[in-house]
C-alpha cells in the first residue's frame, strides 16, 4: 500500500466505483455485472461513495479517518493522480456530503 500524508483540510481517497478511463467516467454495472453504457454527463452528475486513504491535519471532521466510507459531491475531486500504479483522488473537507457511521 501507497504511504499518502494529505495536506491541510484534503482529504485522499479511492472511488468505489471502477472508473472507465482518465476523464473520470465511472463504469456503471447491475448487481449481477452488466456493464451500463453512460456518458460523460449522466456519470458526472451524481455524488460518489469513496474510501479514504489519508486525511490533512486541518480536516474537522472526527469521522473522516483512514478507511472511512465518505460521499464526496459531484466533480468535487481533482483530475486524479496515480502513484506507484495505483489512482487517487483529492478533495477537500467542503466537500464531503456524508460520512458512512455503519462500518
Amino acid at each position: 500500500m501507497v504511504a499518502l500524508r494529505a495536506l491541510r483540510n484534503g482529504i485522499v481517497f479511492q472511488f468505489e466505483d471502477a472508473t472507465t478511463n482518465n476523464k473520470g467516467q465511472f463504469r456503471e454495472t447491475t448487481e449481477s455485472g452488466i456493464y451500463l453504457g453512460s456518458n460523460f454527463d449522466e456519470s458526472a452528475k451524481k455524488a460518489r461513495w469513496c474510501t479514504v486513504i489519508s486525511v490533512g491535519d486541518e480536516v474537522i471532521d472526527e469521522g473522516i479517518v483512514p478507511d472511512a466510507r465518505i460521499l464526496v459531491d459531484a466533480l468535487k475531486w481533482t483530475k486524479g493522480f496515480e502513484v506507484e500504479g495505483e489512482k487517487f483522488w483529492k478533495t477537500d473537507e467542503d466537500n464531503v456530503l456524508a460520512v458512512d457511521d455503519s462500518t
